[in-house]
């Protein structure tokens, strides 16, 4: 974070999100510091299908958002795959967005 927070569309704030959407209470998670990590990440890099997908699966599920959930992963799913993004492939691109149709089709599973 010291050295390019915005790095890789703000995959620094990406990858903090991560941890503290990921973990327990106990071993230092925080859904609020999740939230707003996840909405930096997401203001550096908007294009980035990960970010959303990634806050639906953990901070969204978790927290039994279903609306937001579902409004990141119809969001994810919207994008063109084609689209030229800075750090993602068409391959990579599709299998995000098949991930987010999966979730979808099987949300209660999630929440």
């Amino acid at each position: 974070m010291a050295i390019d927070p915005a790095w890789g569309g703000g995959t620094p704030y990406y990858a903090c999100a991560n941890y503290y959407a990921a973990v327990s209470k106990f071993a230092g998670g925080d859904s609020e510091k999740a939230a707003a990590y996840y909405e930096k990440a997401i203001e550096l890099g908007p294009e980035m299908p990960n970010f959303r997908r990634t806050r639906a699966l953990l901070l969204h599920a978790k927290n039994k958002g279903r609306e937001a959930l579902e409004e990141d992963l119809n969001w994810v799913i919207a994008q063109d795959p084609q689209k030229q993004r800075h750090y993602f492939t068409y391959p990579y691109c599709v299998f995000v967005q098949n991930e987010a149709r999966e979730v979808l089709a099987n949300i209660d599973n999630y929440l």
